[in-house]
């Protein structure tokens, strides 16, 4: 039943037939969807972990910045009361939450659950903050290093999704990532992607 139930909201997200804005502005909705599909991350079904990471792909893509970041701080985290006078630090923190969410898939036992959990937090970059501070960028250092070391798998597939979802996430930061990856390319066993990311990176404006 939980299978069959994380396939119908894989539809529900894929055809885009539920609204993205009646999600967050409906509190009763929000308010158990999310906490539900952070759960099923941690299912012992590869099929749910697989279903759940591709719904967070298209909520993130559907959603951008309708997401409220600080009521999603508080449902991702468990909190229950958010500081109105905390909001910029809320909207700093908040997409790390699910990236902290998500990424724990990266180790997942099935490669298909890994490379959809690459995709999600792929999706999340145009919903991260425009500025980018020493916090952000603290945050961001934590996520690249992660992402960093997945771009050495020794599953090519995976290698190949890692670097594509650097490519995205390191618009944000381009500059942080350059100086990780130069670091990053002595120790790696596969280099190619760690060449072809610093390429990339040095031929934008960093």
């Amino acid at each position: 039943m939980r299978i069959a139930a994380a396939s119908s909201l894989w539809s529900v997200f894929q055809s885009a037939s539920l609204n993205s804005e009646d999600i967050w502005t409906r509190q009763n909705l929000s308010s158990k969807l999310i906490p539900s599909m952070n759960r099923l991350l941690e299912d012992d079904s590869v099929k749910i972990r697989l279903f759940i990471c591709q719904s967070f792909e298209k909520l993130f893509e559907q959603s951008g910045q309708q997401m409220p970041l600080d009521y999603l701080v508080k449902i991702c985290s468990g909190t229950q009361k958010v500081n109105v006078r905390q909001e910029k630090h809320v909207n700093l923190q908040v997409f790390f939450v699910s990236f902290s969410e998500l990424m724990k898939r990266l180790d997942d036992v099935s490669d298909d659950v890994r490379i959809a959990c690459l995709k999600s937090l792929a999706a999340v970059t145009p919903c991260l903050p425009s500025d980018i501070n020493s916090e952000v960028q603290n945050h961001l250092r934590v996520v690249y290093s992660s992402l960093l070391l997945h771009m050495d798998d020794s599953n090519q597939a995976v290698r190949e999704e890692a670097f594509k979802t650097l490519v995205a996430t390191g618009s944000k930061c381009p500059g942080l990532l350059l100086d990780l990856s130069k670091k990053a390319m002595d120790k790696h066993v596969h280099r190619d992607e760690c060449f072809k990311l610093i390429e990339h990176l040095q031929g934008m404006k960093v």
